[in-house]
């Protein structure tokens, strides 16, 4: 007996109403893209934010994730079985398979790295959009330089 894959996702439909699927619509990568096992996915505020106040739906939810490569495109640096952390950008007619409340998701592989043994897993989810906050305040909003340009 097999059994069929389901992923389970969070989403926002194009009434704006919040949901959850559950389905054997397994993203597909295309090229350059991996196909990852969600094990965590980071919660932002902006998951609910994006699609009340910039109007971004109906989507699939989620920014950040950790997870376990299950596909990888020939020549990739990632291999499968390789644990994963990254993020997906916003925006309005992000691919389903960007949202990281689902199941399974497919992720460029230029937006993910690999996560070392010693950092828990739960809290690598968060690592990613924290980060980029972070940086966009530090050098953006606040006009630090950058690292680069102090030496």
């Amino acid at each position: 007996m097999t059994s069929k894959l389901l992923n389970v996702s969070l989403h926002v439909d194009e009434n704006m109403a919040f949901g959850v699927s559950r389905d054997d619509n397994i993203p597909k990568p295309g090229d350059g893209e991996l196909l990852i096992k969600t094990r965590f996915s980071g919660a932002n505020p902006a998951e609910i934010k994006h699609a009340t106040h910039l109007g971004i739906y109906p989507t699939r939810l989620g920014y950040d994730f950790f997870g376990k490569v299950l596909k990888a495109p020939p020549g990739s640096a990632s291999k499968v079985g390789q644990t994963v952390a990254g993020y997906t950008p916003t925006s309005v007619g992000r691919p389903a398979g960007y949202g990281t409340y689902q199941s399974y998701l497919v992720r460029p592989e230029n937006m993910v790295y690999s996560v070392p043994k010693n950092l828990p897993s739960d809290y690598t989810a968060y690592l990613t959009v924290v980060t980029i906050t972070t940086a966009d305040t530090l050098y953006k909003f606040y006009k630090f330089p950058l690292p680069s340009d102090l030496t």
